[in-house]
């Protein structure tokens, strides 16, 4: 058992936890390829998709479109805010790897033509 310090909760040194990180998207309807953690990652199918409206009575209601995405690397969730179109990854840590194979819910996108780089501002284009 841990004894008591008696010291006061400091609540002020709590953080959340897996909170939203903004990402950019290239997306032609839907995404095909991201830009995160400084590397391009082409979207090579979608497994699942969905859609959440919550909180309607509140000041800043919550409508996000979900992505779950195949990459290169692995699955990667990610969502628009539908209310100000901005992406972000739903989980901050490197994409899932695959261990078997993954059924895709839409077929996966032509990749010869969306090269993903930078432009002179720093935004992802296709």
């Amino acid at each position: 058992m841990v004894t008591d310090t008696r010291t006061a909760i400091r609540a002020h040194h709590l953080q959340p936890l897996n909170l939203p990180r903004p990402i950019e998207v290239v997306a032609t309807g839907y995404p095909v390829a991201i830009f995160w953690r400084d590397q391009s990652h082409r979207v090579l199918g979608i497994q699942e998709q969905w859609q959440i409206d919550e909180e309607w009575w509140r000041d800043r209601p919550i409508s996000r479109r979900y992505y779950r995405l195949l990459v290169e690397s692995g699955l990667l969730t990610i969502f628009q805010d539908l209310l100000d179109g901005g992406w972000f990854v739903q989980h901050a840590g490197a994409p899932r790897p695959l261990s078997q194979p993954v059924a895709l819910a839409a077929p996966p996108r032509p990749t010869t033509s969306l090269p993903l780089s930078r432009n002179g501002d720093g935004r992802a284009v296709a």
